[in-house]
C-alpha cells in the first residue's frame, strides 16, 4: 500500500483477513450437512440390481446379482409373477407372466436401511406350432349382403394368418376374420387360410362361400270402391326389388290388357302377379288377388 501510513495499513489488512475468512467459512458444508449419513447417524447405503432378461416358461432356475453399496449381503423377494425366490436365485413354476422381484438391506448398527430396488422380467410360453381350434365353415349370403369366415388358432409365438382363395392369397387378408362387406359374385368360391409362427405352419380346411340371388316379394293391393262388368280397373302390384311385375288371369270371364282387367259376367276373378327375378334376384313368390265384380250398371 504505496503512501498509506503505517499504522493505517496494518488496519486495512487485519480488516481484508477478517473478510476472507468469514467467506471460507460460510463455503464450507456444516458437519451436519453430511449426506453420506442417515438422520440417526448411521452411514446411508443404495443397492444396484442387474437387469433381468426375458424368459421362457420351462426355463431352469437362475441366479440374481443385485449389491449393496455397504457390502452387506442383500435380501431378495417376489412381490408378484408366476416364480419364487431361494436366497438369491428364482425357480419359474410354469406359467407365463410378468415377475416382479425386490432386493433389500435392512442395514446394521454401521449402516442405514437401503431404499428397495425392483427389477421386472417376462416369462414367456414355450414356443410351439400353431394349432387351429376352430376350422372355417362354408357360407351361404345373398348379393350385397356381408359375412365372415373365422378361424381359431392358438400358437407361441402368436400366429399369423394368410387367408386364401382358390389357393391364392389375398392381399391384406391377415387377420382371423376374413369380412366380406357386400357380396358379389366374383367372391364365391373356395376359401382356406394359412396359420403361421417361427414354430411352423398348418393350413385350414376348406370353406366354401356360395353367393346367391337376394329374395324379393310382391304386394298385390284389391281394387278400391265398387267393381262392376266390363269397366276396366287397374292392377296395382309392386315388388320389393323395383323390378316390373306381370300379371296372369288364374279363373273368372274376364279379360287382361296390360295392367287393365276386364270382367265380362258378374262374379269373381282371380289375378296372380309375378315377378321372374334376374342376376340379383331370385324370381317372388307368386301373389294371387280376388276381385268382385257386380253386374253393370
Amino acid at each position: 500500500m504505496i503512501g498509506t501510513p503505517p499504522r493505517l495499513a496494518k488496519a486495512l489488512a487485519a480488516s481484508l483477513f477478517a473478510a476472507c475468512a468469514c467467506f471460507v467459512l460460510a463455503t464450507l458444508p456444516a458437519r451436519g450437512d453430511d449426506d453420506t449419513k442417515a438422520s440417526d447417524g448411521r452411514t446411508r447405503q443404495a443397492i444396484s440390481f442387474d437387469e433381468l432378461p426375458t424368459r421362457t416358461v420351462g426355463d431352469p432356475p437362475f441366479e440374481l446379482h443385485a449389491a449393496a453399496s455397504s457390502g452387506l449381503p442383500v435380501e431378495y423377494a417376489i412381490v408378484s409373477g408366476p416364480a419364487v425366490v431361494d436366497g438369491n436365485r428364482i425357480r419359474l413354476i410354469g406359467t407365463s407372466g410378468l415377475v416382479l422381484v425386490r432386493a433389500s438391506q435392512p442395514g446394521n448398527i454401521t449402516f442405514a436401511p437401503a431404499l428397495d430396488a425392483e427389477r421386472a422380467f417376462a416369462v414367456e410360453k414355450t414356443a410351439a406350432a400353431p394349432i387351429i381350434q376352430v376350422q372355417p365353415s362354408d357360407h351361404a349370403a345373398a348379393l350385397g349382403e356381408s359375412t365372415a369366415l373365422s378361424v381359431e388358432a392358438d400358437g407361441t409365438p402368436p400366429p399369423h394368418f394368410q387367408w386364401r382363395k382358390d389357393g391364392s392369397a389375398l392381399p391384406g387378408a391377415t387377420s382371423a376374420t376374413l369380412n366380406f362387406a357386400a357380396l358379389s359374385n366374383n367372391d364365391a368360391g373356395s376359401y382356406d387360410v394359412v396359420v403361421s409362427n417361427a414354430s411352423g405352419s398348418v393350413t385350414s380346411g376348406k370353406a366354401v362361400v356360395s353367393v346367391t340371388r337376394r329374395a324379393q316379394t310382391i304386394t298385390f293391393q284389391t281394387a278400391a270402391g265398387n267393381t262392376f262388368v266390363g269397366q276396366p280397373i287397374a292392377l296395382n302390384a309392386i315388388s320389393s326389388s323395383g323390378m316390373p311385375v306381370t300379371f296372369e288371369l288364374i279363373s273368372g270371364s274376364a279379360s287382361l290388357s296390360g295392367g287393365m282387367l276386364t270382367a265380362y259376367s258378374a262374379g269373381p276373378a282371380v289375378v296372380r302377379a309375378n315377378q321372374a327375378g334376374d342376376d340379383r334376384y331370385s324370381p317372388a313368390p307368386p301373389a294371387d288377388q280376388t276381385f268382385f265384380f257386380s253386374p253393370a250398371r
